[in-house]
């Protein structure tokens, strides 16, 4: 078959198919596009309902945890307040007690450490160190049993093993 349109005609045919073509695409899109948002409209919706759900589940969360921890630091308050009331009552205060223990040392002993625990109503004071002699060992420990502010001091029989040099520990009850 013999072509006999000009060149002119060819090309205003061949136009015209390219553009009835870019048509057919365009519309293909625009209706994909179309169906595609009333499709992915009632998932929207059903995200957006289930977003504000959850915002509200959080609030109402974190409100109950604010709550929560209220109540925890009102009891935390309640029982440090509780704590500061039992110090307060009963408290023996050391430092009197260890100064008159250290003003009836001698050159002959050392003391080492001061140790103090108060238990309830009672407390107790335990004196650690060296002593030159076992009889300034003793002579320290008479001291202190002479002492009216302790109620009693004990030195265990270990610390009159040695003559010399005695690492000794002497316990002293002092009560309120």
């Amino acid at each position: 078959m013999i072509n006999l349109l000009p060149d002119n005609q060819k090309e205003m045919v061949r136009r015209e198919y390219l553009r009835r073509r870019l048509i057919v695409i365009e519309v293909f899109f625009i209706t994909l596009s179309l169906f595609a948002t009333i499709l992915l409209i009632p998932a929207y919706f059903a995200s957006e309902a289930k977003f504000k759900s959850l915002k509200e589940q959080a609030g109402r969360l974190a409100a109950s945890e604010t709550e929560k921890a209220s109540k925890e630091m009102v009891a935390e308050a309640a029982e440090v307040k509780r704590r500061i009331g039992l110090l307060e009552q009963k408290v023996v205060k050391a430092a009197p007690f260890i100064a008159a223990a250290i003003a009836k040392k001698d050159e002959k002993v050392i003391i080492r450490s001061i140790s103090y625990e108060h238990r309830g109503e009672t407390a107790r004071i335990d004196l650690r160190g060296v002593a030159q002699t076992r009889d300034g060992l003793l002579s320290f420990v008479e001291r202190l049993k002479k002492e009216s502010e302790f109620d009693a001091v004990h030195s265990p029989v270990s610390n009159l093993v040695k003559d010399r040099n005695i690492e000794f520990m002497v316990e002293i009850a002092i009560a309120p």
